[in-house]
This record gives C-alpha cells, structure tokens and sequence, in this order.
C-alpha cells in the first residue's frame, strides 16, 4: 500500500475497501496532496483516466459480481458444480 509521502505508479494498490462506521457499502478515503505535511499541503485534484470516476467503476464491479453470481448459481443448480 502507498504511505505518506509515497510516489504512486500506474496499477499500484493504493489501499483496500471496507465498511467503519455508519457506512452502507464498502469504500476508500484517500487524498493527493503536493506536500508529506497534512496541515501545510494543499489538496491536488484526480483525473482518471478515460474520464471515468471510482462510483462509475463500482457500480460496474457490483453488477459485474452479481452476473458472476447468477452464473454460479445457474451452475449449481444444473449440477455442473
């Protein structure tokens, strides 16, 4: 995982998801900062590429899971499992 002060490089894991608090789904925080310093750093914006965005991306991993789902189960049922 990427630390304070961390350079990032395409493909790299920047952290892992999951639910604290009174979230409904699981999440990541993070922030790109220009400086290590939380309190002297000014926030950087993200760009993604192909002018996606993360929510785009995990409503398409949740729907894409949930066909991988109906697979399976299609499979188990048939007795193919």
């Amino acid at each position: 995982m990427v630390g304070v002060g961390d350079a990032v490089k395409r493909g790299e894991l920047l952290g892992l998801c999951g639910n604290s608090g009174n979230s409904s789904e699981a999440h990541l925080h993070f922030q790109v900062s220009d400086s290590p310093n939380l309190f002297q750093g000014k926030s950087i914006r993200i760009h993604w590429e192909n002018g996606l965005n993360p929510q785009q991306l995990s409503a398409f991993w949740l729907l894409r899971r949930y066909w991988d789902l109906v697979r399976y189960m299609n499979k188990r049922a048939s007795g193919r499992i």
